[in-house]
């Protein structure tokens, strides 16, 4: 009897979904993004596809590098920049992946 009951409640849903053309599905959540601490002053940036890198300040001279994860295609790994203590950069470097970016970070090297 409840097998009965069972399929008879498919049934109806299947019948309500076919008339109305339209299935709740429940949706992927979206890569929110996110932000790295300040080292030195400087932190990455990123959001769905597109990442960057900041110096707001920079607390002492230095050479920063923006990289990224991206999802199904090659990393990206940007050229060195030269940052000197109290400058700011707003970006001082940013790109972007086809598909979405799963993190990103700096590499930083003291002068």
């Amino acid at each position: 009897m409840f097998c009965r009951r069972v399929a008879l409640g498919i049934a109806g849903l299947l019948t309500a979904v076919l008339s109305t053309g339209t299935v709740a599905m429940p949706t992927m959540s979206a890569h929110a993004g996110g932000k790295t601490k300040k080292t030195y002053g400087c932190y990455a940036k990123w959001w769905e596809t597109a990442f960057a890198g900041y110096c707001d300040p920079a607390t002492r001279d230095q050479d920063v590098r923006l990289e990224a994860n991206c999802s199904l295609e090659n990393d990206y790994s940007g050229r060195w920049f030269s940052v000197y203590k109290g400058s700011y950069h707003e970006p001082f470097d940013s790109s972007d992946c086809t598909f979405p970016v799963n993190g990103a970070w700096l590499g930083i090297r003291a002068k």
